[in-house]
């Protein structure tokens, strides 16, 4: 914390009581801000983001096209192709969700601007919190637990919560 203790030193005249409440009113103005605005560090991972992206996309458009094929080249009916579809995406989901949510706080945490990163008031970030979350309890677990971390991520909440 940075205070202006110059203040002290200009200060000068007739009043010196008035000098000194005007010096003293401006420090605490000072220390007050730096108490409201601290500065926080964001953590950049040093991970390659984008081989995760590449595979989730690579495997979503394989599993697109195998049911696009299934659907042009057989005579499903539109019952069955859909029943198809939501089991696909359910099995797909189940395979990836863990990933998915890893890779998309990942990407987060690597490319979002710096005041909204530096915003959180907890130790660890609210993203490292649901990271940590997902890979103690689990993907629905988790990932609930992240939200309602995030909902009390506001003032006067704040310090250090683990998972």
């Amino acid at each position: 914390m940075k205070c202006n203790y110059k203040i002290y030193e200009e200060t000068s005249g007739e009043m010196p009581e008035t000098d000194v409440q005007i010096s003293e009113q401006i420090l605490l103005a000072q220390i007050k801000q730096a108490y409201e605005q601290p500065q926080r560090i964001v953590v950049r991972p040093k991970i390659s983001v984008w081989k995760d992206v590449v595979l989730l996309a690579l495997t979503t458009a394989m599993i697109a096209a195998v049911l696009v094929a299934v659907r042009v080249f057989t005579d499903v009916s539109a019952l069955l192709f859909a029943v198809v579809c939501a089991l696909c995406g359910t099995v797909y989901l189940a395979i990836f969700s863990k990933k998915l949510l890893i890779t998309a706080i990942n990407l987060y945490q690597k490319y979002a601007p710096e005041f909204v990163r530096s915003s959180c008031l907890f130790e660890p970030c609210c993203s490292e919190y649901m990271k940590i979350a997902i890979n103690k309890y689990g993907v629905c677990k988790g990932f609930i637990k992240g939200i309602k971390r995030i909902f009390r991520c506001r003032y006067p909440n704040g310090g250090v919560d683990e998972p």
